[in-house]
């Protein structure tokens, strides 16, 4: 979906959930948008998630199939695993809080969704 069409459909909804939802959804796009840029290219927003999959296929650090999607789901891990940490051990984070790394596991989970249909289909 391009930029103007997405503006057209958040015109057309009705915004009948809790508003604070609609804040954390803008700030994932903002999230995303800013991060791909040190992973990605705009012909390839995935690309980081392809080139790992890729190594960690090369290494037979993951089993063959999906590798994308793995590995984002493997990033996922790591931020549930650190705030889990966080949370146990009664820490805020040194780099990153819990509410910053639940935010990188909401934008993953859109990812996955992307990078697994995107294999699903083979269009990697």
């Amino acid at each position: 979906m391009n930029k103007e069409k997405f503006i057209e459909e958040i015109e057309g909804l009705d915004f009948y959930g809790h508003p604070r939802f609609y804040d954390l959804v803008l700030e994932m796009i903002k999230i995303h948008s800013s991060k791909n840029k040190d992973y990605a290219t705009r012909e390839d927003p995935l690309q980081n998630f392809k080139r790992v999959g890729e190594l960690a296929r090369r290494y037979n650090l993951v089993t063959e199939g999906y590798e994308s999607t793995k590995i984002g789901i493997i990033y996922m891990l790591k931020q549930l695993d650190a705030s889990l940490k966080l949370l146990r051990d009664r820490q805020v984070g040194e780099v990153e809080n819990i509410p910053k790394r639940l935010m990188d596991v909401a934008v993953y989970s859109l990812l996955e969704i992307i990078l697994y249909e995107e294999e699903e289909y083979g269009l990697i």
